[in-house]
């Protein structure tokens, strides 16, 4: 009989990402650290608001989110190839 939890999904680690903005971007960012601000009362650092933009931005793209789905559908057709390799039980993966 399986476990009823799930196993924790695994975030690949943090990576340090270098850009240079270009002027309108950095002064639009600038006043978008003033907007969360005033709406939510508090400061943000501005690499802390541009990960959480990329991000929700990255979430709602309609074609990533489809290549993301077609990856897992892939990566899943691989497995299950391997698991039926001659020789190789299903279990013993």
């Amino acid at each position: 009989m399986g476990m009823q939890l799930k196993r924790p999904s695994r975030e690949p680690p943090p990576r340090v990402l270098r850009v240079r903005l270009p002027g309108r971007v950095a002064e639009q960012l600038d006043l978008y650290r003033e907007l969360y601000r005033d709406h939510y009362g508090e400061e943000i650092r501005v690499e802390v608001l541009a990960a959480e933009i990329l991000g929700q931005f990255l979430e709602r793209d309609p074609a990533l989110r489809r290549r993301a789905r077609e990856r897992r559908r892939d990566e899943g057709s691989e497995a299950r190839r391997h698991d039926q390799e001659p020789g190789r039980s299903p279990r013993e993966s």
